[in-house]
């Protein structure tokens, strides 16, 4: 079952989408068809899901500063091998 998990402020702003295996007894978690994303930031009316001017986070990608720091060692890399080369070429 997937619910849209809802601010437990009072606001009715869902925070959050969870798949779970089973049903969710909770007025914070909302019953929904499909996983979706972009429920995030709206509002719970206690029918419908509307705009509530609030902008969710964008989500980080936990892995690009990895991929940035391994696209740096591979550029180093790179340049050490053409050294390597250079003076071998010199030698």
């Amino acid at each position: 079952m997937i619910y849209a998990i809802l601010k437990k402020d009072g606001s009715s702003i869902v925070k959050g989408i969870s798949r779970l295996a089973g049903e969710v007894i909770d007025p914070l978690m909302i019953e929904i068809q499909e996983y979706n994303e972009s429920l995030v930031g709206k509002k719970w009316d206690g029918q419908k899901f509307v705009e509530s001017g609030i902008i969710p986070p964008t989500p980080v990608d936990p892995l690009a500063e990895v991929k940035t720091k391994l696209d740096k060692l591979v550029a180093d890399l790179t340049e050490v091998k053409a050294d390597v080369k250079m003076i071998k070429a010199k030698g």
